[in-house]
């Protein structure tokens, strides 16, 4: 069984802009989704939410989020 961590919107702001998502987005994104040649495309990419939720998945965490709430047993979520 596989568990999910849910954490706060403000968390989920913070890995929106965070450079591990940057990193999963060049790893992984297709050129025909988005062109990323330069910072500005990546950054294009990352606003539009691209990969985001697959993102959150690898990281094992529930896009769903409560407001200013965090619920989960794990630490560093």
């Amino acid at each position: 069984m596989k568990l999910v961590r849910q954490v706060s919107a403000e968390r989920l702001e913070d890995l929106a802009y965070s450079d591990e998502y940057a990193e999963f987005v060049m790893q992984n994104g297709d050129p025909e989704d988005f062109v990323i040649c330069n910072g500005d495309g990546l950054l294009d990419a990352m606003e539009a939410g691209y990969l985001f939720n697959e993102f959150l998945a690898s990281k094992g965490i529930d896009p769903v989020a409560r407001e200013d709430e965090v619920y989960s047993p794990y630490s560093g979520a």
